[in-house]
This record gives C-alpha cells, sequence and structure tokens, in this order.
C-alpha cells in the first residue's frame, strides 16, 4: 500500500528533507491559447513532480559560477555609477 504522501505533495505543505518525495504536485497553470474569463485560462492542474538528474548538478554549478563575476564586480561599484550600466 502506498503513502498518500508519496502521490501529490499536499497543498500548504513546506518542502522539508524528511518528507517523502511526491509523484505529482500543483501548479498554477496559464493557458495561453484560451481567451475569456480567467477561470477559462488560469487553472490549479496536477502536474508531474520534477526530477532533478547528475547533469543538472553541473548546470546549476555552472550558472552560479557564472554569476558570481557580474555580481562581485557590482558590489564593489558605486550604486549610482552601476545603475548607469543597467
Amino acid at each position: 500500500m502506498t503513502n498518500p504522501l508519496n502521490l501529490k505533495w499536499p497543498l500548504g505543505t513546506l518542502p522539508c528533507i524528511s518528507l517523502p518525495l511526491p509523484q505529482r504536485m500543483e501548479a498554477l497553470v496559464i493557458r495561453r491559447d484560451q481567451y475569456g474569463p480567467p477561470d477559462r485560462w488560469l487553472r490549479l492542474e496536477e502536474v508531474p513532480a520534477p526530477r532533478l538528474c547528475a547533469e543538472d548538478g553541473g548546470r546549476v554549478l555552472v550558472a552560479v559560477l557564472a554569476s558570481l563575476q557580474p555580481a562581485w564586480k557590482a558590489s564593489r561599484m558605486d550604486p549610482i555609477t552601476a545603475l548607469r550600466h543597467v
């Protein structure tokens, strides 16, 4: 028998390392091909929970390292000068 918590992430529950990973979760979905009142194009739907692979860790590391140099440079600038570069 499977635990219901494993099947779907309960709304209002904060992520915690001690909780098992769910297979599905609810997400706010915007349907761009629908027009009219918001209940037609804005819905809360059940979607598969995202899974991270080993390759994703490398991508995250590259993204973090690539953002360090501009952040370091901006932190040493005068705020007025930094705003001129935006």
